[in-house]
């Protein structure tokens, strides 16, 4: 397909765009993405040109929220329930279940890390994305293009221990998601375990399917990168 074979509205609209991206985007391919998801066209770009200026300064754009670095004790699920009610935490149901017969990507039961492992998690905000964009999947994409980490699921317990509502107040939140590998609980459905603020100091378990919608009042839980 040849330039002349648009129609000149089109003609004009493409040699615009492409004069904002770098070479390589030709005209029948921005015409294919016409009306494509957001989250497609970001991910084709991110695998053209992860390397050009235009990528660089998206990534140089994006704010990320540093929260104080905590330490792995080797608990295990029972454990962080025990200690956290004690404590005068909450965890719903789904984050008991999860916490407790949930089973990794293996189908095995998940297990926490050794002691002593000194995590530095960040945030991004939820408002970093359009709409359209704040889905599971283009999250994980953006946080891998920043080189962030994904943080092993005992990071939640670990933070709700010491964040509180009121900080998650301060920052803008409802809520943190931590960006875990998904847990399948005992449903058969992803679990990804966060923060919730409005109902005092819980422990939650949402859904963690690829294509899940968040809105733009939560934030999402990696680890900065790996010096």
């Amino acid at each position: 397909m040849s330039d002349k074979a648009l129609n000149p509205a089109t003609l004009e609209l493409t040699q615009k765009i492409q004069l904002h991206f770098p070479r390589g985007i030709r005209a029948e391919i921005l015409c294919d993405w016409n009306g494509a998801p957001a989250e497609l066209i970001s991910a084709k770009l991110l695998e053209l040109f992860g390397n050009s200026p235009v990528v660089e300064e998206m990534k140089r754009k994006l704010n990320l929220l540093h929260l104080k670095p905590v330490t792995s004790d080797g608990r295990n699920g029972h454990q962080f329930i025990e200690v956290g009610e004690h404590n005068g935490l909450r965890f719903d149901d789904w984050a008991k279940n999860a916490m407790t017969v949930g089973r990794d990507a293996k189908g095995n039961l998940i297990v926490t890390g050794s002691s002593g492992v000194v995590y530095k998690p960040v945030v991004i905000k939820g408002g970093e994305f359009e709409d359209n964009e704040r889905v599971t999947s283009n999250i994980r994409k953006v946080a891998e293009a920043q080189k962030l980490v994904t943080p092993p699921w005992w990071l939640a317990p670990l933070l709700r221990e010491k964040v509180s509502d009121s900080e998650i107040l301060a920052m803008g939140l409802d809520w943190l998601i931590v960006m875990h590998e998904p847990i399948t609980d005992s449903d058969g459905d992803p679990s990804l375990l966060g923060l919730l603020r409005d109902v005092g100091r819980c422990l939650s378990a949402s859904y963690g399917y690829p294509a899940g919608r968040w809105n733009r009042r939560g934030g999402f839980v990696f680890l900065a990168p790996q010096e």
